[in-house]
């Protein structure tokens, strides 16, 4: 993990918020280079098939939890 990589990542996040915000958190002075450097476009699928993961871990979660109550006491 390197700092560029979690500024990308930082970037890519923050595309949802808008892009002036993620510019003025990485201090760029100019727009195209967030946009153009920092901001990794996500297709509909790829966010559909992580928000189905995220569910399905959580589910999992959720049982782990309620199986293990009293294990730790």
């Amino acid at each position: 993990m390197t700092f560029q990589a979690l500024r990308r990542t930082f970037a890519t996040l923050m595309q949802g918020n808008g892009p002036k915000n993620a510019q003025t958190q990485l201090r760029h002075s100019d727009i195209a280079m967030t946009l153009g450097t920092y901001v990794q476009p996500i297709s509909e699928d790829v966010k559909t098939a992580v928000e189905s993961l995220d569910t399905d871990l959580q589910n999992i979660l959720h049982d782990f939890s309620r199986g293990s109550e009293g294990v730790f006491q």
